[in-house]
């Protein structure tokens, strides 16, 4: 399944235990007039993948829906679910503020 749209925050990587997440924040435009924002979770390998990626680029998210049950101590069983990021094509590539190409040699050319 794939999620597309606008990188709009990392969040801090929490640990519990030995085992490592992040949350993602990613802005649907489906509909312009009403953009969601949908949270993300990466973990394990797939942890760093938003690094480089800078905040409002394009994202195309692979995800895979996780849930499960917890039976609360008051008999009352809920479901939680979760989007597990663990892949993202993005343009990582971004050029540094006031950067300009190199000027070409100016003179005779070689040919």
């Amino acid at each position: 399944m794939e999620i597309k749209g606008k990188l709009k925050q990392i969040n801090p990587v929490i640990e519990r235990q030995e085992f490592k997440s992040r949350k993602i924040w990613v802005t649907t435009e489906d509909n312009p007039q009403y953009p969601q924002t949908i949270e993300l979770e990466v973990s394990g390998k797939s942890l760093d993948i938003f690094e480089g990626v800078s905040i409002d680029a394009p994202v195309v998210c692979h995800v895979n829906l996780r849930g499960r049950e917890w039976a609360g101590t008051d008999g009352i069983t809920k479901v939680f679910n979760t989007i597990q990021c663990w892949r993202v094509e993005a343009d990582k590539a971004t050029p540094a503020a006031g950067f300009d190409a190199p000027a070409l040699p100016t003179g005779d050319l070689p040919f």
